[in-house]
């Protein structure tokens, strides 16, 4: 009963303290290892969900940011619980590696008949699991109508410039974080709906469309190092590539790398921090610079073309070198070692620290 009023204090009924309270409180009984199981019933998570995934012109803006919140919370509570299930689980296989091969044997066995026995208990992880995995399979084509780009709304226009606007919201910002904790899954079920979609193509429309909203790009950008550097599905890491055009979406945003304001001063595009970090993540896996070279990465990259190698050789190359630069000009350094140098400058500074007391005491006897 309580879990249940709790859930609806995050609807649109409520007002925007009952949303915030609700959501506070849930997460405050995540511990709670008898309020979590109620919680992650499949009704339950339903509910949340279809608060969180309401349409953009739908609900109140508090209740969906609200359950938004709390539906990233239960899925990154529930990948920390199956970090820690599977490190158990690494433990207990290391401890066990000189056992006989009838030994082994058995211990699958066993492995298997847990597997069906956890599936078939409400409580346990891999039920929570399906739980989750089938809420969010539902909710996808909602996700990817809420994270179009040209929605309708009331304008605004930048500092920097006289373009008006739709803001692109808190609810398509926490909504770039689920399909990030989505991918966090690692469920392939999961991984085909989100390739087939168009919810990547719809994040990167979201990036050309706000090239000054810091938020959006820290988070796309994580979402682009979790499926080019830590996803080892090949299949839906070419989907990812191929369904954001990416490659082709970076190339488009570095030719407009310098916008001029009003005062004909010019500056860097807002958005050109993250073309430069994804650039170099896809060229690292194209050269085989981190571990070996990726050939799902490599064979997107040549189906690009000479558009990608064109800004490879340009404006990344300038980016970077021009990223690198010290700051404040060159610095002249001798030949002592690092370790020498550090321990004269400390001293150095010290002695002059020293000699400053010493001068204070002074005036003031």
């Amino acid at each position: 009963m309580v879990v249940e009023k709790l859930i609806d204090h995050l609807g649109p009924a409520k007002d925007e303290e009952n949303n915030l309270n609700g959501c506070s409180i849930i997460q405050d009984m995540f511990e709670t290892k008898e309020f979590y199981n109620i919680l992650c019933k499949k009704e339950n998570i339903q509910r949340i969900a279809d608060y969180a995934c309401a349409p953009i012109n739908r609900s109140t803006k508090a209740s969906k940011t609200s359950s938004l919140y709390v539906i990233n919370q239960i899925i990154s509570h529930h990948i920390e619980k199956q970090k820690k299930k599977d490190m158990t689980k690494d433990d207990s296989k290391d401890q066990n590696a000189d056992d006989e091969d009838d030994m082994i044997v058995q211990q699958n066995s066993d492995d298997e008949k847990d597997e069906e026995l956890e599936a078939s208990n409400p409580t346990s992880l891999v039920s929570q699991a399906n739980n989750l995995v089938e809420v969010l399979l539902e909710k996808i084509p909602d996700l990817q109508e809420i994270l179009r780009s040209d929605h309708p709304g009331e304008m605004v226009s930048y500092s920097v410039s006289e373009v008006n606007f739709v803001p692109l919201g808190q609810q398509r910002l926490r909504t770039v974080d689920l399909v990030l904790n989505m991918v966090k899954l690692k469920n392939n079920e999961i991984f085909e709906s989100l390739g087939k979609s168009e919810i990547f193509r719809n994040i990167m429309d979201n990036v050309k469309q706000y090239p000054w909203n810091n938020f959006l790009q820290l988070k796309v950008i994580n979402l682009c190092t979790e499926v080019i550097e830590n996803n080892e599905n090949a299949e839906f890491r070419k989907a990812f590539l191929n369904t954001s055009g990416i490659a082709k979406a970076l190339v488009e945003m570095s030719e407009k790398a310098f916008i001029q304001m009003e005062s004909e001063r010019t500056i860097r595009n807002g958005y050109m921090a993250l073309v430069t970090s994804i650039s170099n993540k896809l060229q690292k896996r194209y050269d085989g610079q981190e571990k070996h070279e990726d050939m799902t990465v490599s064979d997107y990259l040549e189906e690009v073309g000479e558009d990608w190698r064109a800004f490879v050789d340009g404006e990344l190359k300038a980016s970077n070198e021009n990223n690198n630069k010290t700051l404040g000009g060159c610095t002249t350094r001798n030949n002592m070692p690092e370790d020498e140098e550090e321990n004269s400058n400390y001293d150095v500074q010290m002695e002059k620290i020293m000699a400053r007391f010493t001068n204070f005491n002074q005036i003031l006897s």
